[in-house]
């Protein structure tokens, strides 16, 4: 058309944080928190929420709660599940019977962080046993939720512990 033109003007903003921001929630929660002598654990996070549909970022540590448990080979397994899918990390992650020191007392932390750079923490306190444990576990959603006028059942499993890691002459 006649007469028409096209006019820009070159301006910068800054885009601020949103008002009601969505902070992410979860709920860390491991296989046992009394692991037998030759049994793994299993820490999982798969219950976090609050990324927008974007992906979430996983950090797990651990501290020893007792001055005689050595964490670095549990630090050093947690540092690789934390790198991995691009430093993203796992939600869950499996810690090798081998890795986690005997009669050790330890709090694991999973951090969990958004895109907006918003954060929340969960624990739990785990300890490995010097002995064999059986497995012991509730089947069905985890948290169960329900009301005081329904009645609750609770289906349950067990596992015989495992003797994997001992020496056959100490079974004699």
């Amino acid at each position: 058309t006649s007469g028409a033109s096209l006019f820009t003007m070159n301006e910068t903003f800054v885009v601020g944080q949103p008002l009601n921001p969505t902070t992410p929630s979860l709920s860390l929660v491991a296989s046992s928190t009394s692991v037998g002598v030759c049994d793994d654990l299993i820490l999982d996070g798969a219950d976090a929420s609050g990324s927008g549909g974007r992906a979430l970022r996983y950090n797990y540590t651990v501290v020893a709660t007792n001055d005689n448990t050595n964490v670095v080979n549990v630090s050093t397994a947690l540092s690789v599940v934390n790198d991995a899918n691009s430093g993203y990390g796992k939600y869950r992650v499996t810690i090798l019977s081998a890795e986690l020191p005997t009669g050790g007392h330890m709090l694991f932390k999973l951090t969990v962080t958004n895109f907006l750079s918003y954060s929340s923490s969960d624990t739990i306190a785990v300890q490995k046993l010097h002995i064999p444990a059986p497995v012991i576990a509730i089947i069905g959603a985890n948290p169960f939720v329900t009301t005081t006028d329904v009645a609750l059942t609770l289906k349950s499993t067990a596992e015989l512990p495992s003797y994997a890691c001992l020496n056959s002459a100490l079974l004699n």
